[in-house]
């Protein structure tokens, strides 16, 4: 789990996982994984880059940076996953909207995290997944219902918040779920 301040570090990250022979999923593959519905890779990997949001106004640096992640990405062809807050408070701006829909065609999946007190509402919307805000490190619960959403949680940079810190959480993170 990345945010735009990890732009800088993102690519030492994809090229070690490449490096090692990872392959980037989806919330989707993942899903269809735990239904039984498809098989993982040898080494899977989730990366996650949160807080994209199209309010209007806001900082274009911001953008400009999570744009460049998302071509890192895409460059490497690895699939990558946006966190996608939409604020319902504050105006949308649509351009973007398409603009962040149009990265899906290059491999990129749009996605969404919030608080496990909404589990309800995201029954009722069909969101099968909630990521853990702060140190969700909390399994999946098994077995699952095609119906049920999800408590995922999320793994940082590990403790030196560096590429070196991010090969050993992953490496932990591989060995801990084999």
């Amino acid at each position: 789990m990345l945010h735009s301040r990890h732009r800088w570090i993102l690519l030492y990250i994809l090229d070690y996982l490449l490096q090692n022979d990872c392959t980037g999923i989806h919330y989707a593959d993942f899903e269809r994984a735990l239904l039984g519905l498809k098989t993982l890779p040898e080494k899977p990997i989730l990366i996650t880059i949160d807080d994209l949001t199209a309010v209007q106004g806001q900082n274009p640096v911001i953008l400009e940076y999570f744009g460049a992640m998302k071509n890192s990405l895409v460059e490497r062809q690895m699939k990558g996953s946006f966190a996608h807050i939409t604020r319902p408070d504050l105006a949308q701006d649509v351009a973007l909207q398409d603009e962040f829909r149009g990265w899906t065609e290059h491999g990129i999946a749009l996605e969404t995290h919030i608080t496990p007190q909404v589990i309800q509402a995201c029954e009722q919307a069909g969101l099968r997944f909630i990521v853990g805000i702060v140190n969700g490190r909390a399994p999946i619960r098994v077995p699952i219902n095609t119906g049920d959403v999800l408590y995922v949680g999320r793994v940082g940079l590990g403790v030196n918040n560096d590429a070196y810190g991010a090969g050993l959480e992953i490496e932990f993170w591989r060995e801990e779920y084999r």
